[in-house]
């Protein structure tokens, strides 16, 4: 089920003292990869709603915007390796990108809507 939003950070230090980790202790680092911050915190659900925002857009009308797919790809190797989320700049720039790449229908899409 996960540790919850606000005993994520209290949880990991537990562990780390537990099992001896004194340098990862003393420099409080967190899971350094969202997908594995994501589920600790929020568990299972949490950690495949954070695998399905990368994977619904590809289903879509998207699927074939190279910048969306380059975004996508972008965030993917980012949040396997770092805990972007974690921090107010990896937020921002993320939903930043995504509300430009995503506040439209691509233009393919909107070429095959009928008009009103």
């Amino acid at each position: 089920l996960g540790t919850g939003t606000g005993d994520i950070k209290n949880e990991l230090l537990r562990l780390y003292e537990e099992r001896g980790q004194d340098w990862v202790l003393e420099h409080r680092l967190n899971a350094h990869s969202q997908f594995l911050q994501s589920t600790a915190c929020l568990g299972i659900a949490g950690g495949l709603v954070l695998a399905l925002l990368l994977l619904l857009p590809l289903t879509g009308p998207w699927r074939q915007d190279p910048l969306v797919l380059l975004f996508l790809l972008a965030c993917a190797l980012n949040w396997a390796v770092e805990s972007m989320l974690e921090v107010q700049a990896g937020v921002v720039s993320t939903a930043l990108m995504a509300l430009l790449l995503f506040r439209t229908a691509p233009e393919h899409a909107a070429a095959e809507r009928p008009e009103p």
